[in-house]
């Protein structure tokens, strides 16, 4: 199984990156490497480390109901899932930071889960926001003068626009409805429990104990927002880090020669971050140029600059990554072994989970 998600990660990453560069003019993306200012990239690691404590803030709020933990813990944590994301497919560092926990602080895997469910919910939604955001600060005629000139991918600029607009369409009722879904759920928890036991007990064999553990992992990791400080400090958090991932992206185009326009950064968080949000390829390669890419010529960046922005930034979004994702590995004395174990035994069931359903 892992070298079949393996497999699927490459084809996929090939496949993409086939289609963005088979027509790029290598010229002119030397030309932008070379004119590009390299010392914006300082603010920009600076604004990257802010990003990165804050989700480890937003981590330890999510985790309060259920664990204390301190932020630099979280941090390290965070720090190796992520950069097991940029090394595996699929997103199993997510998963990875899930073992990490309970290897930590002896809490279930679910738990953990839930609360990174409940994170990437809040992330749905800011990415949402920044959409929105970025349509009222963008020309009227956007995607509508491309004609049939291909703009990235094989698509033309219409058929991005549209892309992208169903991309939103879709992620608005999937994140609308987890939204909805988990306030509900949290304001009726008793009755919510108590539909979780019912269709569990009527699922055949190990299929209802399975619902009974998701259903109430997903209750445990939606404890923070049972306290009103506790969401609105959640939702700043988020707000804040948001605006610090934007900051990367605004300072590394102040590097490049040409104009990058404010509205074609902030619409490039969104739908990248988006389109990162998927099971995919290792490190993004791939879906991450598509997007970018497309997203910056549609603002009417040359094909030069975008090309080489993409690039600078999604190497720099990695490589300080893998070198913090190595020092929390030590302080946390994993090696790559105890990853990939992590990996294997988050495919099994939780010994303890397992106690807890049955005994429920």
């Amino acid at each position: 199984m892992r070298r079949l998600k393996a497999a699927i990660g490459l084809a996929l990453a090939a496949a993409c990156l086939y289609f963005v560069f088979r027509n790029v003019d290598v010229g002119a993306v030397a030309e932008a490497f070379g004119q590009f200012k390299a010392y914006w990239l300082l603010p920009a690691l600076a604004l990257y480390a802010a990003d990165y404590w804050l989700r480890a803030e937003r981590w330890r709020e999510l985790l309060a109901p259920i664990q204390k933990a301190k932020t630099a813990t979280l941090l390290d944590l965070l720090v190796i899932g992520n950069t097991v994301n940029n090394v595996l497919p699929a997103r199993l560092g997510d998963v990875t930071r899930a073992v990490l926990c309970k290897r930590r602080f002896g809490m279930s895997r679910s738990s953990a889960l839930a609360t990174i469910f409940v994170e990437k919910i809040g992330d749905g939604v800011a990415t949402l926001g920044f959409f929105l955001a970025a349509v009222a600060l963008s020309p009227k005629d956007l995607g509508q003068h491309g004609g049939v000139k291909e703009l990235v991918g094989g698509m033309t600029e219409s058929q991005f626009v549209s892309w992208m607009n169903l991309a939103m369409r879709v992620s608005a009722w999937i994140f609308g409805l987890a939204l909805l879904f988990s306030i509900l759920g949290i304001a009726f928890r008793s009755r919510t429990a108590r539909l979780i036991e019912w269709t569990a007990a009527r699922a055949p064999g190990r299929l209802g104990a399975t619902l009974h553990r998701i259903g109430h992992m997903f209750l445990e990791g939606l404890s923070v927002l049972k306290s009103p400080a506790g969401m609105a400090a959640t939702a700043v958090i988020t707000l804040l880090l948001w605006a610090a991932e934007a900051g990367v992206y605004y300072t590394i185009g102040r590097g490049f020669h040409e104009p990058i326009p404010f509205a074609a950064i902030v619409m490039l968080v969104a739908i990248v971050n988006l389109a990162v949000m998927l099971p995919s390829s290792p490190g993004f390669w791939g879906p991450f140029e598509l997007v970018a890419i497309g997203v910056l010529k549609l603002f009417g960046v040359s094909g030069g600059v975008a090309v080489a922005f993409t690039l600078v930034t999604h190497l720099f979004l990695i490589v300080p990554l893998a070198g913090a994702g190595a020092l929390a590995m030590a302080r946390e004395h994993l090696h790559l072994k105890d990853v990939r174990e992590a990996e294997t035994s988050a495919a099994e069931p939780d010994p303890e989970e397992s106690v807890e359903g049955s005994n429920a």
